[in-house]
């Protein structure tokens, strides 16, 4: 926050430490996220301890008894190895490209449209608030949209919505603030559910273990880290 203006026009002092953190209220989004987030983790460290006590012995046996046995390609493909490594590397980059697209527009919207004066500070807020509350509806939505539609053509209408709505953001919303907020929603919409429809079509097609799904977040990952150091 800013200090108000001295009433003969002169520039105020800038603010304490102690006086921003007073008039700031920024942190109480951050607050209620970390709230929220502490109180999910107390549930999954619940259901994974309850997990935990009544394991069933009959899965220990599917676990295999060798290193090299743990790590060969082929068990997540019926003895399929080259199919199930095609598989593998291509949900790598999957997860690599989605995170090297959607973190620098996530990072840097908020920022474009104030320096190009296509919005204010405050207008630009509401437009990034927008953009997550269609993206966290969406995620919500998405598991009850599953229950009855197919993981891969979920998968397809949400990837073609996300290119149609980048080529329209790329054209034609880089000067018209109307078409940059519509569809910078539409995109919080189609592309809310890709990461966690990647793990479900993996779960679909492949034995998924913990190795695809550590796969999967090493690769959106290194799309995070590659997009934070090219940008």
């Amino acid at each position: 926050p800013d200090r108000p203006a001295a009433a003969n026009g002169t520039t105020p002092p800038p603010l304490s430490v102690e006086e921003a953190w007073q008039l700031s209220k920024v942190q109480w989004p951050y607050v209620g996220v970390s709230v929220a987030q502490f109180i999910i983790g107390i549930i999954f460290f619940y259901f994974q301890y309850r997990e935990m006590i009544t394991y069933d012995d009959r899965q220990r046996k599917k676990t295999p008894k060798s290193f090299s046995a743990f790590l060969s390609p082929s068990r997540f493909l019926e003895g399929q190895g080259r199919k199930a490594v095609f598989l593998l590397v291509f949900l790598f980059l999957f997860y690599t490209m989605f995170q090297f697209n959607q973190n620098p527009f996530t990072q840097y919207m908020v920022s474009y449209m104030v320096e190009t004066d296509m919005y204010s500070k405050p207008d630009a807020s509401v437009v990034y608030s927008t953009y997550w509350i269609c993206y966290a509806s969406m995620r919500w939505l998405s598991i009850v949209i599953a229950a009855w539609v197919p993981i891969h053509i979920m998968l397809s209408v949400e990837v073609t919505g996300m290119c149609i709505s980048s080529i329209v953001l790329a054209v034609w919303g880089a000067t018209n603030k109307t078409v940059f907020w519509a569809f910078t929603c539409i995109l919080g919409l189609f592309s809310s559910s890709v990461f966690p429809g990647g793990t479900a079509w993996a779960n679909h097609y492949l034995d998924a273990s913990s190795i695809v799904f550590a796969i999967c977040v090493v690769g959106a990952s290194v799309g995070s880290t590659a997009a934070n150091y090219i940008t």
